[in-house]
């Protein structure tokens, strides 16, 4: 899988809305680099933020991060910040949330902090993907759904899948998730 979670403590306490970015400062070959990573985590687990990152073929900054950085390692960032974030829903009791690849990000966040705090809200997600292998937390999201119940409704969209190779990711995720899988 090219998706990796990086995990950072934060000192002192970061507040941030699911779904902001933060912008890295990472000191790569002697040059500062900025760059900016929707944060994963919820603020609803407020000691540390993670940022999921795609590697990328030639991806100066997503290859760094997944060859190089180390635990222990200390970086610099600046925000958090963005206007796409769940408080901008403003009391919505029902959300439909769209995402493609690594997109899935801030959705995370915010299913995360949803789940969390037990807000009364009804969330649609659809995601799109080549495969399922593609999906990234679909572990995290079958808990999700068996946490959430009827809540939490998902779909996906395998761009890259013949219908055999559909009809096998959608019986692997059967149970109580039940969740729709489309082709084309």
């Amino acid at each position: 899988h090219d998706f990796r979670t990086f995990r950072f403590a934060v000192e002192p306490f970061v507040d941030y809305k699911p779904g902001q970015f933060i912008t890295l400062l990472l000191d790569i070959d002697g040059r500062v680099v900025r760059r900016n990573y929707t944060i994963s985590s919820s603020p609803s687990r407020p000691h540390h933020v993670s940022v999921t990152v795609k590697r990328l073929r030639g991806g100066h900054v997503s290859n760094w991060l997944h060859d190089t950085l180390q635990v222990g390692d200390t970086i610099r960032s600046l925000g958090p910040n963005g206007r796409f974030h769940l408080a901008a829903a403003r009391g919505a009791d029902r959300l439909l949330m769209l995402s493609a690849g690594s997109g899935i990000t801030p959705m995370m966040s915010m299913l995360r902090f949803v789940a969390d705090t037990d807000l009364p809200v009804d969330i649609f997600f659809h995601h799109s993907v080549r495969t399922g292998r593609d999906v990234s937390f679909i572990e995290e999201l079958r808990l999700l759904r068996r946490q959430m119940g009827s809540r939490l409704q998902m779909s996906w969209n395998l761009t890259g899948c013949d219908a055999k190779a559909a009809a096998a990711f959608a019986s692997a995720t059967t149970g109580d998730d039940a969740p729709r899988v489309f082709t084309g």
